[in-house]
């Protein structure tokens, strides 16, 4: 069967349907974040993106922009489709649409074990590592011209 990618850009009103059952599994079954710390209040004022493969959602991330800051966020993949790119497709869509924005760089407080993946898409490390709970993070930029 071939696949059939879709990608869907909305607002949280719009997709907090399919998206949120999706970052409850990653984020709270699989990592043991407890419940609600990704239930923030940012959620209503971020762009959504969701990716669907054959029509089905397997992955989602978000993008904040507050007073021309931008944050690429709460990036989930369906453990069993990890490593085929949906991830990526979800923070590159959401990368242009930054761009159309007019962002010159956009932000990602990255989990330690996904600072390749970042990299990958051209962040670099721009700080010290700091937890946020049990959780190690660092904040990883990328320019995109823009402004």
């Amino acid at each position: 069967m071939l696949k059939k990618t879709r990608i869907e850009i909305g607002t949280f009103s719009e997709l907090k349907d399919t998206v949120m059952p999706l970052r409850h599994t990653v984020f709270y079954d699989e990592q043991g974040i407890p419940r609600g710390v990704m239930d923030d209040e940012y959620n209503d004022c971020a762009t959504q993106c969701a990716v669907f493969e054959n029509e089905r959602l397997v992955s989602t991330a978000r993008l904040l922009e507050i007073n021309g800051s931008y944050t690429i966020g709460q990036v989930a993949t369906l453990k069993s489709e990890r490593s085929k790119g949906y991830g990526k497709t979800a923070v590159i869509a959401l990368i242009n649409l930054a761009k159309e924005q007019g962002a010159s760089e956009i932000l990602v407080h990255a989990q330690r074990q996904v600072i390749n993946f970042y990299r990958e898409l051209g962040f670099t490390v721009c700080g010290k590592s700091y937890y946020e709970g049990e959780f190690e993070l660092v904040d990883m930029e990328k320019s995109v011209g823009g402004k």
